[in-house]
């Protein structure tokens, strides 16, 4: 993947006229890489939009937005107002190099009110994607919010195919933003996926009940894979030694993720012992992120079920591995008819709900 420093001018310095279609008004911007002295004014714009509650809070920092930009975790993005020289939106491109990984996450896109109307979400993402194909990362990832349709509605129509969603990702008592909330206690994410580079995800092993859903997202993707389907537990075990994971536990959102680079012999205890940790306090939930380039998965798949796990999505084409998500919520209600969702998320809750008819979503 080509850093941003490698991008053309051309490509990162972008000029647009544009008229707001509530009133007319005609404004002249600049779309360019953020600079040292767009931290302070960053900081602003968060802390408009959603008060103290972004669970991003290196925003709050305008040092360390500009210490994490230098070390390359993320690059972000500012479009300016010419007229009044002021930030009137932004987004970031993080990126995942990591395991094998060599994709892009597109995030944190804000667009201040007083500039709603000019267009500006799409024309972002637009002038993202073309920063992100000249990059040429194996894949574009976006978790797109399920309290607005805005970000899946566009990203679709740049070509990103819904893959699954990230549940109760978000506590509806410590958010606080512009748009209408709902009864939902949690709010979740839908997982949306282009694939850039890669287009052949080779071998990959699923549980013979998700062979639908592979196959539906793969055509829609247009990537070719070779299934490897089979019922969890015919095998003799394969696991060997400890098992491998990250995990990152999001105490003020009560959620912890969990990535499982390898599935050991004491897989299934450390798993145990996580959701253990969350008794006593409602609305946690876990999300593991499973390898799937590797038949470990069925020897722990219907196991992952009998602890109340359950199929919540592939993540295909971002880097050396396949993967796909599992999740546990407890008790929580996820209550997602209440979700803003546009056709293509729905389907992919309509699929989920049929692979676990059994879990309240």
């Amino acid at each position: 993947m080509k850093p941003l420093k490698e991008i053309s001018e051309e490509t990162k310095n972008v000029y647009y006229n544009l008229t707001n279609v509530k009133n007319d008004e005609k404004k002249r911007f600049h779309f360019r890489p953020f600079e040292p002295r767009d931290a302070y004014e960053i900081s602003e714009i968060v802390r408009e939009e959603y008060g103290n509650t972004y669970f991003k809070t290196y925003y709050y920092d305008p040092k360390k937005i500009t210490e994490k930009i230098e070390k390359g975790e993320f690059d972000l993005f500012v479009f300016i107002d010419k007229e009044k020289d002021t930030i009137a939106a932004m987004e970031m491109l993080s990126y995942f190099r990591e395991d094998g990984d060599d994709y892009i996450e597109t995030a944190s896109q804000i667009v201040r009110e007083d500039f709603r109307g000019f267009g500006l979400a799409r024309i972002m993402v637009e002038y993202l994607f073309n920063i992100a194909y000249e990059m040429n990362p194996a894949a574009i990832f976006m978790h797109g919010v399920t309290f607005h349709t805005v970000s899946q509605v566009i990203y679709v129509d740049f070509g990103m195919v819904p893959t699954g969603f990230r549940f109760g990702s978000f506590l509806t008592s410590k958010m606080e933003n512009s748009y209408s909330l709902g009864k939902c206690s949690k709010y979740s994410e839908g997982v949306t996926i282009l694939p850039i580079a890669k287009k052949d995800a080779g071998k990959v092993y699923l549980p013979s009940e998700l062979s639908d859903f592979a196959e539906k997202i793969y055509k829609q993707m247009e990537a070719t894979y070779e299934p490897v389907y089979e019922n969890s537990g015919d095998n003799k075990s394969i696991l060997q030694g400890e098992s491998e994971v990250d995990i990152n536990i999001d105490s003020s959102q009560r959620f912890i993720g969990v990535a499982v680079r390898k599935i050991g012999q004491d897989f299934l205890e450390r798993i145990k012992r996580i959701i253990d940790d969350t008794k006593g306090e409602e609305d946690w939930v876990v999300q593991l992120t499973l390898n799937i380039d590797s038949p470990s998965i069925f020897e722990v798949y219907e196991k992952l079920k009998s602890l109340q796990f359950f199929f919540t999505g592939l993540k295909p084409l971002c880097g050396a591995h396949e993967r796909m998500y599992m999740q546990w919520i407890g008790d929580t209600d996820l209550m997602t008819d209440e979700y803003a969702l546009t056709d293509n998320y729905k389907d992919i809750i309509l699929d989920l709900k049929k692979i676990s008819p059994k879990v309240k979503l």
